[in-house]
């Protein structure tokens, strides 16, 4: 199963204001890989030359999707192991980015010497990747409204109701003296 080919085009029909140097990468729709993504593709593969080389340590690595500590310590030892030194990955010290970023050329790579050690590598299984969001929600969400200070409220409705009464007593004897005057 191909990985996506790249094909650099430099300097054909750039503007001369542009850098010299620019490229512009085409993914080539013909070779894609398929449905699985490429860090499925290459959990599959380590799996595969795990089974075909008889080592636990590549038959662990679970086909999730997600590139995490153990998909990059099984990629490197592979890489160590069994792939060797190629060009690009001269060292097997790949950071977490690095195995993500280049899944589908490691995948590639570790399907070749799994085949090429008489082994066979199965279809990816069909994998969604795990989110990693984080919950931001409250510890705790209370179901009601607190219950209001009931001294205040008898506070309250006591003030505006002797603001009526006193408006009120001061409306009549106004009209009162207006009446009588």
């Amino acid at each position: 199963m191909p990985g996506v080919e790249v094909y650099t085009i430099s300097g054909l029909g750039a503007p001369k204001d542009v850098p010299g140097t620019l490229d512009y990468h085409i993914a080539h729709p013909a070779s894609s890989s398929g449905p699985a993504s490429p860090v499925v593709r290459l959990q599959n593969a380590l799996r595969a030359l795990g089974t075909t080389a008889g080592d636990p340590q590549l038959t662990s690595v679970s086909i999730d999707g997600v590139v995490g500590p153990a998909t990059v310590k099984a990629t490197n030892y592979a890489l160590a192991n069994f792939v060797g030194a190629t060009p690009g990955f001269p060292k097997a010290n790949l950071t977490a980015i690095q195995v993500r970023q280049s899944a589908a050329v490691l995948a590639d790579r570790i399907e070749a010497r799994t085949k090429a050690s008489g082994g066979t590598v199965p279809p990816p299984p069909a994998v969604t990747a795990k989110s990693r969001a984080v919950s931001h929600a409250p510890a705790f969400v209370p179901e009601a409204p607190p219950e209001p200070d009931r001294r205040w409220v008898f506070w309250v409705v006591g003030g505006v109701g002797t603001i009526v009464l006193l408006s009120a007593v001061t409306i009549a004897l106004k009209k009162r003296r207006g009446a009588t005057a």
